[in-house]
């Protein structure tokens, strides 16, 4: 119980210390890291299969059965952005962990560096990366816990950052009923350079998943929920309402 105290505690001070939505730093770290996990529903923590890419978004989905597995994929969006991704695992019976690397590159291409005034100095290629680790083990029959360390950096010309987070994950799966259900605490981390000397909170996320797959169909059913930690996710700029004279009231 009072390992349970403790974990309510460290999400309700974690909860608190959030910024609104679109006030952190790192934001790419949130786009589905496979084509898999994009179809999944971009941020799916339950579906567990023999597939390695949606272990990149929960530690808890590895397993044995993925062992010696490599994933990479490429996406390219508008306006020369791309998106490059290496995913793989690896099972130790000595230690009976299932231990999983992943890599995700974003390139935004070549874009013309402007001053205040528009005129052209040249171009510069903004690029965003994240390298992270993963180790997951099996507890009693049917639960799974895993955690990950990631290492963020970003660099814009000359603006630059980086930092450290970590995930933590817990899925409980039943292979007879096909039924899976996983709670997944992410970004959880801290700046170690800034942008312009200021730091910015990680975009943290609380999510709790369920997936029911079909015994007589190649399909199932999930359920995602996100931003556990905070019960009203309405975006509200204080400073842009209080500039403007707008009245803002709270809602669910």
């Amino acid at each position: 119980m009072k390992y349970l105290a403790l974990f309510c505690c460290l999400i309700s001070n974690i909860s608190f210390s959030q910024t609104l939505g679109g006030r952190s730093a790192y934001n790419f770290i949130k786009l589905p890291a496979s084509p898999m996990l994009t179809a999944a529903g971009g941020m799916n923590t339950s579906y567990r299969q023999n597939e390695v890419s949606p272990a990149a978004n929960n530690p808890a989905l590895l397993h044995p059965a993925l062992s010696t597995q490599i994933n990479a994929s490429f996406n390219a969006f508008l306006g020369a952005v791309r998106t490059y991704s290496l995913t793989g695992a690896y099972h130790s019976e000595k230690k009976n962990t299932t231990f999983g690397g992943h890599i995700y590159f974003v390139d935004y291409g070549s874009i013309p560096a402007t001053d205040a005034a528009g005129n052209r100095a040249g171009d510069f290629r903004p690029r965003d990366f994240l390298l992270q680790v993963s180790a997951a083990k099996k507890y009693l029959e049917k639960w799974t816990y895993g955690g990950t360390l990631k290492f963020i950096s970003s660099s814009y010309r000359q603006y630059s950052s980086s930092a450290i987070a970590v995930d933590f994950g817990v899925l409980f799966f039943d292979s007879v009923k096909n039924f899976s259900a996983s709670l997944l605490i992410k970004n959880m981390g801290v700046q170690f350079t800034t942008y312009v000397g200021e730091k910015e909170d990680l975009p943290f996320d609380l999510q709790v998943g369920i997936t029911k797959k079909l015994s007589k169909a190649p399909f199932g059913f999930s359920l995602t929920a996100q931003q556990l930690h905070r019960f009203d996710i309405s975006y509200n700029d204080t400073t842009f309402n209080n500039d403007n004279g707008y009245s803002y009231p709270s809602s669910f």
